[in-house]
C-alpha cells in the first residue's frame, strides 16, 4: 500500500478517520500522563499494536480491494483467531502443549494474560458474524460455511471458559452494534 501511495500520490481514506484515529491518540495521551508504575516496554508494544491495527485498516483503503478480496482477509482474521482458540482449548483439555505457555485452566493460547486472548476472539466472533451476514456466504460451500460456524463456537467456548469480563463485555456491546448496523440488509435478505 505505501508503492500505491507513492506511485499514485493520491491517499484514500474513509469517512470516519477521525474516528478511527482518535482511539489510538487517546491511549497515546492516557498512556504519556499514567502515573501508574507500569512497565514502560509493555506499554511500549501495546501501542505499537493498536497504532499498527489503526495503520492496517489505513493501509486497506489505498489497495482499492474487490469485495472478495475484503472477504478473504477477514476469513484470515477468523482463521487466524480459530487457530488461537483451539490452542486455547487444548491448554485447558490437555494441560501441557510443546512450545506453549502453560496456563492451568485458562485458555490463554500464545498470549501472556487471558483478557488478550479473550478481545482477540471477541474480535474474531465479530468478524465471523459479519461474514455470516454477507449476501455471498448463501454461495460458500456447506464446508466453509461449517469451518466458519465452527470457529464461531469455539470462540466463544473460549470466552466463556475464559471468564474474563471484557471478553463478555465486548460481544455483548459488540454483537447489537453489528446487527443495528447490518439490520437493513438482515431484513431484505431473510
Amino acid at each position: 500500500s505505501i508503492s500505491k501511495f507513492i506511485l499514485n500520490k493520491q491517499f484514500v481514506y474513509p469517512n470516519f478517520i477521525v474516528l478511527l484515529l482518535s482511539f489510538p491518540f487517546t491511549i497515546i495521551a492516557i498512556a504519556l500522563f499514567s502515573t501508574d508504575d507500569y512497565n514502560h516496554a509493555t506499554w511500549l508494544f501495546r501501542l505499537v499494536f493498536i497504532c499498527g491495527g489503526a495503520l492496517f485498516f489505513i493501509a486497506l483503503f489505498q489497495l482499492k480491494l474487490k469485495q472478495i478480496e475484503h472477504e478473504k482477509i477477514l476469513l484470515l482474521i477468523v482463521f487466524s483467531c480459530f487457530c488461537q482458540a483451539v490452542i486455547g482449548v487444548l491448554q485447558v483439555w490437555i494441560v501441557a502443549i510443546p512450545y506453549f505457555p502453560d496456563s492451568g485452566v485458562v485458555p490463554s493460547g500464545i498470549f501472556q494474560q487471558i483478557n488478550v486472548q479473550a478481545t482477540f476472539q471477541a474480535t474474531g466472533i465479530l468478524v465471523a458474524l459479519y461474514l455470516i451476514s454477507l449476501p455471498s456466504f448463501n454461495k460458500w460451500s456447506f464446508a466453509s460455511r461449517g469451518v466458519l460456524l465452527l470457529a464461531f463456537f469455539c470462540m466463544l467456548y473460549v470466552i466463556l471458559l475464559s471468564g474474563s469480563r471484557i471478553g463478555l463485555l465486548s460481544i455483548c456491546l459488540t454483537i447489537p452494534a453489528l446487527i443495528t448496523l447490518r439490520y437493513k440488509y438482515l431484513l431484505k435478505e431473510k
